[in-house]
């Protein structure tokens, strides 16, 4: 009762006459390796176009790396200690019933709300196919792929090969699950890159068809629009038509230079990329052989190159439409992706690959400057900005805050989160404050899952120096000549009144 109150509170009706439209581009398991970003092999000339011409920001952090707590954290603009979405199969609006997405605040503020592909995490959102229908003003299109339907897989040959195990498994019981067919299988390829065809033959170029669509639609439309479209790559498995792949070759791609844990990190600090369960990996004592290391990076970079193309059609189209003085256009990944530093896989973790992600804003009017910002933000920022730069009130709910405001522009760090199991029926949460300089991480003995206001005695702390050691190889906690250094972090992270640790002195 208390959100639907608070909606009408906070709905105006005085709007200005041109409103913006919004169009956000959210792209899954990216993380900031783009030219726009300075790495010199990746080809993604439509997103650094894009970036050249924004708001850019160089040290931007997800709240958790991983799919369902940061969408839950990104879409209500609440931490996930305040979503109370740590996990998946949490369900957002059970854990949180005063949470107010942007698109259903933006629904309710007299903008059209539609989206195609993946916005939310489907295993965190209950209703309408997991669509979570208060966002949204209609339900999502149907899309037909056969890619789809197959795992998403092109391959005729491996569609024979899954259509003959659920016949196999239906014989046992009436119903073949996704995932049963999966593990049945022995787990799926990670990649496919051998396939030649249109874009249309893997998911994200059926996303990028809707997209187009509902662009040329709701631009027509005398409400504002707010379209968001979700892609599903550079996520597992990496999948994208041929001509993608031949881009690169394998021999471009370097092997991660430190593949080991950080001397003196608490072993729960790291996973044991343990996303790659479904899917046919190899390992050797433990480790991803260095050749097929090279395979799954090229894989991750042909699918970048992909969904660039796909931001291209989205791009082109509002140009078309004569829309694009008019919208503002937020690109973010949900987080980043480890390819092999510290020996990890893909993402779950609270170190700087799995964090920092690509995030920038498009303002045609200018309200928010074009240019490269170096201040640390958050992705709870974009639901304060997109309201400030809309003429809306922000809702005092919020734990993030506009990037026009000068408590953004002199933020001195942002945070992420990570939890950890620590035994039988225990979790301990990690939290990282990344300074300009310094990564801080406070392990707190966090009982988060029954209540999340009994948070306990710090357990252990890592510090990091990334002018020093860019690679995270060595946690300086206990080193005495960062004693002082690692006081004055402290002294900030308690002062935020983020800090979650009972100290014993």
């Amino acid at each position: 009762m208390y959100r639907f109150i608070l909606l009408s509170l906070i709905t105006y009706t005085s709007l200005a006459l041109e409103r913006p439209n919004i169009l956000m581009i959210a792209v899954d398991d990216l993380k900031p390796i783009l030219g726009a970003y300075g790495d010199p092999l990746i080809q993604s000339p439509t997103i650094d176009k894009l970036a050249q011409k924004s708001a850019f920001y160089e040290s931007a952090y997800c709240q958790q790396a991983v799919c369902g707590a940061s969408r839950a954290s990104i879409m209500t603009g609440l931490r996930p200690d305040s979503s109370r979405v740590w996990e998946f199969r949490q369900l957002m609006r059970e854990r949180n019933p005063n949470a107010i997405t942007i698109p259903e605040y933006f629904k309710s503020q007299g903008y059209m709300t539609c989206f195609t592909g993946k916005i939310f995490d489907y295993r965190c959102v209950a209703d309408g196919k997991k669509q979570d229908l208060p966002s949204w003003s209609r339900k999502e299109q149907p899309r037909n792929s056969e890619a789809m339907k197959n795992l998403g897989f092109a391959d005729p040959a491996f569609h024979e090969k899954i259509r003959l195990k659920t016949i196999e498994l239906k014989q046992q019981v009436k119903k073949a699950s996704y995932d049963e067919v999966k593990k049945a299988m022995g787990g799926s390829p990670c990649f496919e890159g051998s396939v030649d065809g249109p874009d249309e033959i893997y998911e994200d170029g059926m996303i990028a068809k809707e997209g187009v669509r509902l662009i040329k639609e709701l631009g027509q439309k005398e409400k504002p629009f707010f379209i968001a479209v979700g892609f599903k790559k550079p996520h597992l498995p990496f999948v994208a038509p041929k001509k993608y792949w031949d881009m690169y070759k394998e021999s471009d791609f370097a092997l991660e230079s430190y593949q080991s844990a950080a001397q003196g990190a608490p072993s729960y600090a790291y996973q044991d990329s343990w996303e790659f369960s479904g899917y046919n990996v190899p390992r050797v004592n433990g480790k991803v052989p260095e050749d097929f290391q090279r395979k799954l990076k090229h894989g991750y970079a042909a699918c970048i190159s992909y969904v660039d193309a796909q931001i291209a059609k989205l791009l082109s189209t509002l140009k078309q439409e004569g829309l694009e003085e008019n919208t503002i256009i937020i690109f973010w990944s949900d987080h980043g992706f480890h390819l092999g530093d510290h020996g990890m896989w893909c993402k779950h973790s609270n170190y700087e690959q799995a964090t920092r992600v690509p995030f920038f804003l498009y303002d045609p009017r200018q309200q928010l400057k074009s240019g490269v910002y170096k201040q640390p933000v958050e992705l709870i920022d974009m639901f304060p900005t997109l309201c400030e730069l809309s003429a809306l009130e922000i809702p005092e709910i919020l734990d993030g805050k506009s990037l026009l405001s000068e408590e953004a522009q002199q933020a001195t760090f942002a945070l992420s989160q990570f939890p950890r199991n620590a035994g039988k029926n225990k979790k301990i949460m990690g939290y990282g404050f990344r300074f300009e300089r310094y990564r801080y991480i406070e392990w707190v003995d966090n009982n988060y899952q029954n209540d999340n206001t009994q948070f306990g005695p710090l357990k252990e702390i890592e510090l990091y120096d990334y002018e020093k050691d860019p690679l995270e190889t060595v946690n300086l906690a206990n080193n005495p000549e960062y004693r002082e250094i690692l006081k004055k972090l402290q002294k900030q992270a308690k002062a935020s009144g983020l800090s979650r640790a009972i100290y014993s002195n």
